[in-house]
């Protein structure tokens, strides 16, 4: 089966997960791309596959066949090799040993790159108090497949950090700061 029209349900249905709204009301995100494709089945987190007709990528999901002009009206990039997958959101939200807290964080290519980097330093969990959207296309694109691997937590009203363990060692930074690092470490 090949989906033609940009006004199938499906189609408007994944076109809707492009708004941070629908995406907190169904729970799930789209991606875009082969290798993020990759990294949400690698993980566990793809639900189903949307690639262009002719496509011979194979994964064991339900994968269904769309036009260009369907695939055009998916895509959000200026290049794109057209396949999409459907992606359950990560709804773990529980603290590990290693956290990274990120504050008033609004761009998302910065927290697409921050969340890549803490993957690449062994940190486990990530907590978000008032940043961009984590499954906005830009963040997705930026952590180049990471989101996958890590555990994200909500903490808007501080209670997450106020509620930590004292043997959690917490190390902070302070914009527009000339303090070294080490001088900047203080007992929460």
């Amino acid at each position: 089966m090949i989906i033609t029209s940009v006004s199938n349900e499906k189609i408007k249905y994944l076109k809707k997960l492009q708004l941070k709204k629908y995406r907190d009301e169904e729970d799930y995100f789209l991606v875009e791309g082969i290798d993020l494709v990759q990294a949400a089945f690698d993980s566990g987190f793809l639900e189903a596959v949307f690639m262009l007709e002719n496509s011979e990528f194979n994964f064991n999901v339900p994968m269904t066949f769309v036009s260009k002009a369907v695939a055009d009206k998916l895509s959000q990039l200026n290049t794109s090799d057209y396949i999409f997958g459907l992606c359950k959101k990560n709804n773990q939200n529980n603290l590990t040993a290693k956290i990274l807290y990120l504050d008033n964080i609004q761009d998302p290519g910065n927290v697409g790159t921050i969340i890549r980097s803490a993957l690449a330093f062994n940190i486990e969990t990530i907590v978000f108090n008032n940043c961009c959207d984590l499954y906005n296309d830009k963040v997705i694109r930026a952590s180049k497949g990471a989101i996958f691997y890590l555990n994200f937590v909500e903490d808007n009203d501080l209670k997450v950090l106020k509620n930590l363990e004292k043997d959690y060692q917490i190390i902070g930074t302070k914009k527009n700061s000339k303090d070294l690092l080490k001088n900047v470490v203080k007992d929460f």
